[in-house]
């Protein structure tokens, strides 16, 4: 891992938590209590999903559909089907047939990404310094 892919998902991490407050303002509280909950089993390739998600910038078609009452501009976001190709329980349909996303969810993968992101940048840390004690030998033998 590089160091510009870090700048990427703490960029992306950044912009997904700004998305949020704007759209949903003020958090809800989703209840999450472990006795409600069944089958429950650890998330796992957080990263990769991370690194194949495309966010992209987007204009709603207001007019075709006004319905949404969807505001004119420029948004930042996911496309559905995109996002859906990666993580299927990311999205969900509307009753129209629309696709939405679960934008909440996103977060527990990026939560997921960042650990595994952390694991690597430990695991580098653990090699340079034995590398570099390893120089360090090398560079007394020589004198």
């Amino acid at each position: 891992m590089n160091l510009k892919t870090e700048h990427l998902l703490l960029l992306f991490l950044f912009i997904f938590c700004y998305f949020s407050n704007i759209c949903f303002g003020q958090s809800e509280l989703s209840v999450a209590d472990s006795r409600l909950k069944k089958n429950i089993v650890g998330l796992h390739g957080g990263l990769s999903s991370v690194l194949k998600m495309r966010g992209v910038t987007y204009e709603w078609k207001t007019k075709s559909y006004p319905q949404f009452q969807h505001k004119d501009g420029k948004e930042i976001g996911f496309v559905a089907q995109e996002l859906e190709e990666i993580e299927p329980l990311l999205v969900d349909l509307t009753s129209e047939g629309f696709k939405t996303i679960e934008y909440e969810r996103v977060t527990v993968v990026l939560v997921e990404a960042v650990k595994e992101q952390q694991q690597m940048i430990n695991h580098l840390k653990k090699q340079l310094s034995t590398m570099q004690l390893e120089l360090n030998a090398l560079k007394m033998q020589k004198k």
